[in-house]
């Protein structure tokens, strides 16, 4: 089954905010001006004191907003570095989620919508025999999909731990990334398959999933006996390992480091951001990180790098213990001779890290 979903709306205007307390709020603004600053306007005039905020602010540091004669209160927060925040107000001490709104400085930043040509969301529904359960993925495909014969090389991007296969579209904004960094020749088209990472059946009518299925070994299966046959019959994609990659973040980036690393005869480009390790009692050691590779990937180092093209792992410089254990597993494999790329980006185990890891990631794929 198949469904076109139209892209992400980021500017939220007259949007009535739902309440949390008796206060009546109306929200008639919050959106990016440029310079950094975001600017909201809301209509309450019962209310006593409204301040703003965003995901990377403490509340206590929330900005207070101007009440006018009509009772529309205004004010402009930042400037903030140029990404895409969660916005929120504080209306008489109860909080109120406003949704996304995007800070931009002058250079537009890849995550940023722009008039460029835009790919299109598919989701599809099938019914899984490896879970026995009805699942669905999203698949975006490039610009001028529709009107061509090429075939595409293929990445399949992984969400982390509570997250939903709509959740790199909705929250990372990985479509609007994609047509950016393809319209300025940075990225190659490709067609980016999104499942849904947990075993459960996704979320659906009469289905809330409990997010608490981890079997990846079950994962895998699926993923590779049952939804890649799916979408190389539905899509025009290239089904060499050299034009296929796997990537993902946190509980995703786990599962991409698994399937990539141990399947080079189908993956050969491999991402991990902020990728989550094993959980063992006695703490994330040399043994441990060692124990994660199988068969002669570590011992034959020379047949690894020729068929890995690219291992890229990312953490951000706020996550100490995750950034300990890439530490750890960097020189387990820099001992063993295996090549691989290592990175750190300001933040911690959040979608801002994430959206940069994505953005910076895409370029190296399919350039060999």
């Amino acid at each position: 089954m198949l469904k076109r979903l139209p892209l992400v709306v980021f500017v939220l205007c007259a949007v009535i905010v739902t309440a949390q307390s008796a206060t009546p709020v109306a929200l008639l603004e919050a959106k990016g001006i440029g310079n950094g600053l975001i600017r909201f306007r809301v209509n309450a005039p019962a209310a006593k004191q409204i301040s703003v905020m965003v995901d990377t602010m403490a509340a206590a540091n929330a900005k207070p907003l101007t009440r006018d004669a009509q009772g529309v209160w205004s004010g402009d927060l930042g400037p903030l570095e140029s990404d895409v925040y969660a916005a929120g107000l504080i209306v008489d001490g109860s909080f109120r989620s406003v949704g996304y709104v995007i800070a931009s400085q002058p250079m537009p930043e890849a995550w940023e919508p722009t008039r460029v040509p835009h790919g299109e969301i598919h989701q599809h529904w099938y019914d899984s025999k490896t879970l026995g359960l009805l699942r669905s993925a999203w698949v975006y495909t490039p610009p001028d999909y529709s009107k061509s014969t090429t075939t595409y090389p293929i990445l399949y991007l992984l969400h982390g731990s509570g997250g939903l296969e709509s959740s790199w579209v909705t929250d990372g904004f990985a479509n609007v990334i994609l047509d950016n960094l393809i319209a300025k020749g940075t990225v190659k088209p490709m067609v980016v398959v999104m499942p849904f990472g947990h075993t459960e059946a996704s979320q659906g009518a009469g289905n809330v999933p409990t997010f608490t299925g981890r079997d990846n070994a079950a994962f895998q299966r699926e993923l590779v006996d049952e939804l890649m046959p799916m979408v190389e019959r539905a899509y025009r994609v290239e089904r060499r390992p050299d034009r296929r990659a796997i990537a993902g973040f946190s509980m995703g980036g786990n599962q991409a480091r698994f399937i990539g690393l141990t399947m080079p005869e189908t993956f050969r480009w491999v991402g991990t951001f902020s990728g989550s390790m094993p959980n063992t009692r006695g703490g994330f050691s040399r043994e441990v990180a060692e124990s994660m590779f199988e068969g002669d990937f570590l011992t034959d180092s020379a047949s690894t790098n020729a068929s890995v093209k690219l291992l890229w792992m990312a953490v951000g410089d706020q996550e100490a213990g995750m950034l300990g254990q890439h530490r750890i597993m960097t020189d387990v494999l820099r001992n063993h001779g295996i090549r691989f790329t290592f990175v750190t980006t300001p933040g911690g185990h959040t979608w801002h890290v994430w959206r940069r890891n994505l953005r910076d990631f895409l370029p190296l794929l399919f350039q060999k």
